[in-house]
């Protein structure tokens, strides 16, 4: 009975993965360029939905504590106006969510970070757990692949999963076109500081670290060598200009686990799939990720 609605979430998954993943053109958006050449909220954007404030820890803070597990943790994802439309990637999301065995009791711990105003909206609309991020960056439109503005999202991403972290709580991190079948977190390394996807599991050591990370479903504990990993794994974005969070990872993985002694574990593909190594044991599988771009 459950593999049929499972089954018809992943084929809704696949469908859009291919418009998602492989066409999805960058919209100039000319209304909210200042004069210093500096893309930010258009002034009828702010009217409308409100000015973000940038660092209101307070404000987020309550809203984690009311979106908290037991142990202080919370499930997030990251969306935006094309991401959020009715009918795409967030309603597949959250009817993964519903049908799915036994997640949907998760949903109140879901906290969707909306990147514009118009993807608040859209997520007041289906959720009562959203957040606006304040960002000079235009981020409504679709971002193509490891252009300037999808790299900016990306970092801007990473960089609020160190400001959770620095406000004491943990989080399951789950990008947007992630569909889930059960509940993940119960494979989720008790040990580990960090736990994440990878695109290719292989041998039977979840501490090798050299298996290509995949940040589309990430684990991390409140600790403070977390946080200080996190902040070094930002700082060296530096190091390697023009490259995403995920690439950035793999080059600084071994030096920064070493540095702050964090225990980085890799979680294995039967449990959290995708179509970079898809594998359909409906017994086993938790969550299927619907594209395979590496970043």
């Amino acid at each position: 009975g459950d593999h049929g609605g499972l089954c018809g979430a992943i084929a809704a998954a696949f469908s859009f993965s291919f418009s998602f993943s492989f066409t999805v053109p960058v919209r100039a958006h000319a209304a909210g360029r200042s004069q210093a050449g500096v893309i930010g909220p258009s002034c009828s954007e702010e009217a409308r939905y409100g000015k973000p404030e940038e660092d209101d820890d307070e404000k987020l803070a309550e809203l984690l504590r009311s979106a908290a597990m037991d142990d202080n943790t919370i499930i997030m994802t990251f969306t935006n106006e094309a991401w959020t439309a009715p009918g795409s990637l967030l309603d597949v999301f959250l009817e993964s969510f519903r049908i799915g065995v036994r997640t949907e009791p998760l949903l109140k711990h879901l906290v969707i970070v909306a990147v514009d105003g118009k993807a608040f909206e859209g997520c007041q609309r289906v959720h009562p757990l959203c957040y606006r991020l304040a960002s000079m960056v235009d981020f409504a439109a679709e971002k193509s692949y490891n252009t300037p503005d999808y790299l900016d999202m990306m970092w801007a991403r990473n960089k609020f999963q160190a400001r959770v972290l620095a406000l004491g709580f943990g989080f399951v991190f789950t990008d947007v076109d992630i569909v889930w079948f059960r509940n993940p977190l119960l494979r989720i390394p008790v040990g580990a500081d960090i736990a994440l996807n990878c695109d290719w599991f292989y041998g039977d050591n979840p501490y090798d670290l050299n298996k290509t990370a995949n940040g589309g479903f990430l684990h991390a504990k409140p600790r403070a060598r977390t946080q200080a990993f996190f902040a070094d794994w930002y700082a060296a974005r530096t190091r390697h200009p023009g490259e995403h969070d995920q690439f950035v990872f793999d080059q600084v993985k071994h030096e920064l686990a070493a540095r702050h002694g964090v225990t980085v574990q890799f979680i294995d593909t039967q449990y959290l799939s995708g179509r970079c190594e898809p594998r359909m044991d409906f017994r086993k599988l938790c969550t299927f990720h619907a594209n395979c771009i590496i970043g």
